[in-house]
């Protein structure tokens, strides 16, 4: 039976699991070994599972100290509009604090059934306008 291959659904399930459980098992098999996590609003981007996995576990160890750091990653699906041009594309609407405080959208690159690119997206596409499911796995 043939291997089925690594999807943006999967990737985004994988992602918001690892997010809602404050735990890294989930996504760290699917990454790429040379995998990228990149950030809108930040200019250095994360290179290798293992960068990927250190700022992911701090990120998580800031969540678990503050009430206020509480994370929400809910699956969901991009919306065309004015300043994004795909649409149904598989996505993460990632919260704090609270469901409906959207801060990002986060995007996934799949290579050779292998998640290359993880983009934390502020701005673009905006959170606002994802299409939510309810859907926050865990």
């Amino acid at each position: 039976m043939a291997q089925e291959k690594l999807t943006e659904s999967d990737a985004s399930r994988a992602y918001a699991k690892t997010i809602n459980t404050l735990d890294t098992t989930p996504l760290m098999p699917l990454l790429a070994d040379d995998a990228c996590y990149v950030a809108q609003n930040v200019f250095d981007e994360l290179k290798g599972k293992d960068e990927i996995s250190d700022y992911l576990s701090e990120t998580f160890k800031q969540s678990r100290r503050s009430k206020d750091m509480n994370l929400f990653a809910e699956l969901a699906l991009t919306r065309a509009y004015t300043f994004y041009a795909k649409n149904g594309e598989p996505c993460v609407r990632l919260a704090v604090g609270d469901k409906d405080n959207a801060v990002a959208v986060v995007l996934f690159e799949i290579k050779n059934d292998r998640i290359q690119k993880i983009e934390f997206c502020t701005f673009i596409p905006d959170p606002s306008t994802v299409e939510r499911s309810g859907d926050y796995p865990a």
